[in-house]
């Protein structure tokens, strides 16, 4: 069970992180704002750090996964199909990550052409979106490996003092 912590606590970051993304982008006004590489840039930043803690958290998870099939495995030759199975799964979050990487590249060129006075092919609004976009489609693809977030407990409810209690 704590080895989900491990991507749990990464994924809700990088909701948290998009979110801000969103945020800093839609204050930056459009693609053509003087503002907009700067702000660019910061959330390309800032979404590249989450990605990257993102697959370091995923790889931490693997890792104690793997271990814990082998150890709940009675045979060599079930620990085998359960690996194999789970890492025919895993080839998805593996993808993801690649696409993302590159989403955040391609973003990342275009706004460096764009900072020195060029003319990218691409807007580098979209292939920021892009990019984001990718970065979710990361978060989907652990969540199906690892399951999704369990429900946080019901919040405990305050005490109420009785009338004329000095609390």
């Amino acid at each position: 069970m704590t080895e989900k912590l491990y991507t749990r606590a990464v994924m809700v970051c990088v909701a948290a992180l998009l979110a801000l993304d969103v945020f800093l982008l839609a204050s930056s006004g459009c693609g053509g704002s003087q503002k907009f590489p700067d702000q660019a840039g910061r959330v390309l930043a800032v979404t590249l750090a989450a990605t990257t803690a993102s697959q370091g958290a995923f790889i931490a998870w693997d890792k104690d996964h793997q271990e814990e099939l082998v150890a709940s495995s009675a045979t060599q030759e079930e620990a085998t199909a359960k690996l194999a199975t789970y890492r025919a799964k895993r080839v998805a979050v593996e993808r993801a990550f690649f696409v993302a990487y590159h989403a955040l590249a391609a973003a990342a060129s275009a706004l460096a052409l764009l900072e020195q006075g060029g003319k990218p092919d691409r807007d580098p609004a979209v292939l920021l979106a892009e990019a984001i976009r990718t970065v979710l489609e990361v978060k989907a693809a652990v969540e199906a490996v690892t399951g999704p977030d369990p429900a946080p407990p019901a919040p405990t409810p305050l005490p109420v003092p009785a009338e004329g209690d000095p609390r």
